[in-house]
């Protein structure tokens, strides 16, 4: 009951909420968009994590309410291709599992 009354803000013992997920995961992704060292016009980015902590960063880059990243599923394994451009973020592929289709 108090997970669901103070979500995202419920704080599990010796853990993260989600909310802290997302502002943690953000601030990272952010530091590596503005990283002064990256001058290529455009690059790529590979992110590997947990499936939740992708919902929380998920739910903040497009702008998505509070309870996105528990709404949103993604497999282990999964891909998602995000882009970012000058009109903002979009979403080309989330949570593909066709490459896992012959090891099933």
């Amino acid at each position: 009951n108090l997970m669901n009354f103070q979500s995202p803000w419920f704080l599990p013992p010796n853990g993260e909420s989600r909310k802290q997920v997302q502002i943690r995961t953000t601030n990272w992704l952010l530091s590596i968009l503005h990283d002064k060292n990256l001058n290529a016009q455009q690059y790529t980015i590979g992110v590997f994590g947990h499936g939740l902590a992708f919902g929380c960063l998920l739910q903040s880059i497009m702008g998505l309410d509070g309870s996105a990243a528990t709404r949103v599923w993604f497999d282990n394994c999964s891909i998602s291709r995000l882009r970012f451009d000058c009109r903002g973020w979009h979403i080309d592929c989330l949570n593909d599992t066709g490459h896992l289709a012959g090891l099933l």
